[in-house]
């Protein structure tokens, strides 16, 4: 199984500031022992033939793949003619998937706006999906979606953040073409159950994430004797991971997802399963670990993409 990483920690220098360039992080993670990195559409400078071939060879001359290009389009917008414009945008985007060699392209379902109802949302993500798969099927590239907590740089929170929206849209979209990009702690996040989501998307699933985020402290969930896992917490604020172990009623997602990647690999028949879990800047690869208590969550971060 192979493993890519996503400067999430880098988000603003990338996006907004500027301040670090999409060479500059292929520079920097180069030497970690992963085997590709993801792109996210703000990293890029322009779209143009001749910036793109400079990304590519970037990439080949560190020989990472591009796997994924993780996008958020806005599909619960309000006006019709600005749905179609993020469908564009999408198609775009997953030309560029294929341009740089990638498989699968990320794809949102929209910000979860006052007033826009779960019926009518549902139906404008579908239709707006369905419209990329002619797109998708002719470069190659399966989209891949996600029931995200919200995006770095939207007002509101994931329409298909839920289980019931999420699953409704799934189900509604029966295309090779069309997959879930699974992260077990967007279901944390959510405040419900992991795993009992994978139950239901397993068959979907064709890309994982395994993010290191954290609920603020004095927020809890629990473990029950079969290893699954709940949560309770009426803030979900988004915290960076600390590293220290010690008894606290907060557990860390990082070996929640390392642990779920052990159960997905076990359910498509896979052995051997490692992680590469990003730490101040290195890598480290090891067996997917029991879970770990950590005692304490510095450093607020912004919502990550």
């Amino acid at each position: 199984m192979k493993l890519a990483s996503f400067p999430k920690c880098f988000m603003d220098e990338l996006v907004l500031e500027r301040t670090m360039s999409v060479f500059d992080w292929i520079e920097m993670a180069a030497d970690l022992p992963i085997d590709g990195l993801e792109l996210h559409g703000g990293f890029l400078e322009t779209l143009d033939e001749a910036y793109l071939t400079k990304v590519e060879s970037a990439l080949q001359r560190h020989h990472l793949e591009m796997p994924m290009f993780c996008h958020s389009p806005d599909f619960t917008k309000w006006g019709a003619d600005e749905r179609r414009e993020e469908v564009a945008r999408e198609k775009r985007k997953i030309d560029v998937t294929a341009r740089l060699g990638g498989r699968f392209c990320r794809v949102l379902s929209g910000q979860r706006r006052p007033g826009v109802m779960k019926e009518v949302g549902v139906q404008w993500v579908v239709e707006c999906i369905r419209e990329l798969l002619d797109c998708a099927a002719e470069k190659g590239v399966v989209l891949a979606i996600e029931n995200h907590y919200k995006d770095n740089y939207w007002e509101f929170p994931e329409f298909a953040q839920n289980s019931d929206v999420f699953l409704e849209i799934v189900n509604r979209i029966d295309s090779p073409w069309f997959g879930v990009q699974y992260d077990p702690s967007n279901a944390i996040v959510a405040g419900e159950d992991p795993i009992e989501l994978l139950e239901k998307v397993k068959s979907r699933v064709v890309t994982m994430h395994a993010s290191d985020r954290f609920l603020k402290l004095g927020h809890y969930f629990r473990e029950n004797i079969d290893s699954r896992v709940f949560f309770k917490s009426t803030d979900s604020t988004i915290f960076r991971r600390s590293c220290s172990t010690s008894s606290s009623p907060v557990r860390r997602s990082t070996s929640l997802a390392s642990f779920i990647l052990a159960f997905f690999a076990n359910q498509r028949g896979l052995s051997g399963i490692t992680r590469s879990i990003i730490k101040n800047g290195t890598a480290s690869t090891a067996p997917a670990p029991s879970f770990q208590r950590h005692s304490r969550l510095p450093n607020p971060i912004s919502p990550m993409t």
